[in-house]
């Protein structure tokens, strides 16, 4: 009986010194190789150390927050004519325009860039055919001041009064497209009461704006119900004006070599 004991006594000591035997190897192992790793780094200097929750990595003289809220305005003229922004519906359609083009960083300063270029000759051109100085904006939402892409897609999108493509792309061309697509613009506005409608029929067609008037009985842009597109075109030339009018005010400051 107690050759037993003795003997399951000795076995039971015999895997204690095992276990620990083996715990201190494992143990050993992983102590060496976070010693190796860190040596390793450490000649390379690559140690790194985790960075605070509230460390912010940003790269100098840029702003850390690019989505600012900038608010619209509260009052816009178009053509002469008020916009009832005090419409909730009308505001926020507005504002939906406003936003998207405002916060396009990369389309503000190709418009910025170009419109010191173009507006100057632009502006002589309304003055010169009677209209409104606001239809610049209109110009520029139809062509973006790139002459060649747009005299390249007139004619095959929608008519701007032009009997066939113009035959070349030079400078005197988009003038005279231009002058086409002003006097269409005019004659449409002989046919309705306002630029916004005038504006609303240039996109949607003459005789669906008619109809639309005469279905609703209302002769006003901003209740009628017309095609989605059409009323955002309109939104969206207001809410160019806005931008473009002053762009400093929105943070776009634009160096004077910076300019076309």
């Amino acid at each position: 009986m107690k050759k037993h004991v003795g003997l399951a006594a000795y076995e039971t000591f015999s895997l204690i010194l095992v276990l620990m035997a083996l715990t201190g190897c494992s143990t050993g192992r992983v102590d060496r190789e976070q010693s190796s790793a860190t040596s390793m780094a450490a000649g390379s200097g690559l140690i790194r150390h985790p960075l605070p929750s509230d460390t912010q990595i940003t790269r100098a003289n840029y702003p850390t927050n690019l989505a600012t809220y900038i608010p619209p305005p509260n009052q816009m003229v178009f053509c002469g004519e008020a916009v009832p922004l005090d419409n909730q519906q009308v505001w926020e359609r507005f504002d939906r325009e406003f936003t998207i083009v405002v916060y396009n960083n990369a389309q503000m300063y190709l418009w910025v860039k170009r419109m010191h270029r173009d507006f100057p000759w632009i502006e002589k051109r309304l003055q010169m055919l009677s209209l409104p100085e606001d239809l610049k904006y209109f110009i520029v939402e139809e062509t973006d001041l790139l002459p060649r892409v747009w005299l390249a897609k007139i004619g095959t999108v929608r008519s701007t009064g032009l009997s066939s493509p113009p035959s070349g792309y030079s400078q005197n061309d988009y003038e005279q497209a231009l002058d086409l697509l002003l006097f269409k613009l005019k004659a449409l506005r002989g046919q309705f009461p306002s630029w916004t409608l005038a504006i609303a029929a240039y996109y949607s067609g003459e005789k669906r704006l008619h109809d639309a008037i005469t279905e609703q009985k209302i002769n006003d842009f901003y209740p009628l119900q017309l095609p989605l597109a059409t009323e955002t075109n309109v939104f969206r030339i207001i809410a160019i004006k806005a931008a473009l009018k002053n762009p400093e005010l929105y943070g776009y400051v634009l160096p004077l070599h910076a300019r076309y």
